[in-house]
């Protein structure tokens, strides 16, 4: 949340909201929203979050599973050049963290 908050790695990132969800005894801890504008400063993609936590009990860390998805807010963003896979991956690189990439929908990667 505080990377959305600060902008992000290219500061064209904003925080719309987000819940914790952990007392619902649900599968996930958390989701977040957020808006990315493209570089010519001229778009905006929303950014949907769900983060589930992957710790047992009695059992250090694991990790956490990130789920994420970005549409476009305008209609006709046909041939957009990855922009949305774009925002995801330079948000999750800008955290500096190691990851796992997994596409579960979407196109398929290149060959």
């Amino acid at each position: 949340m505080m990377s959305l908050k600060n902008g992000g790695a290219d500061n064209r990132y904003r925080f719309s909201g987000g819940d914790d969800l952990r007392p619902y005894n649900v599968s996930a801890s958390f989701i977040l929203q957020g808006v990315h504008m493209t570089l010519v400063h001229h778009y905006n993609d929303t950014l949907n979050f769900v983060l589930k936590d992957s710790m047992k009990p009695s059992i250090k860390p694991l990790g956490a599973t990130l789920d994420a998805f970005s549409i476009s807010q305008i209609a006709g963003a046909y041939c957009d050049d990855g922009q949305n896979y774009k925002n995801l991956v330079g948000f999750v690189k800008g955290l500096n963290m190691k990851y796992t990439e997994t596409t579960m929908a979407g196109c398929p990667k290149p060959t």
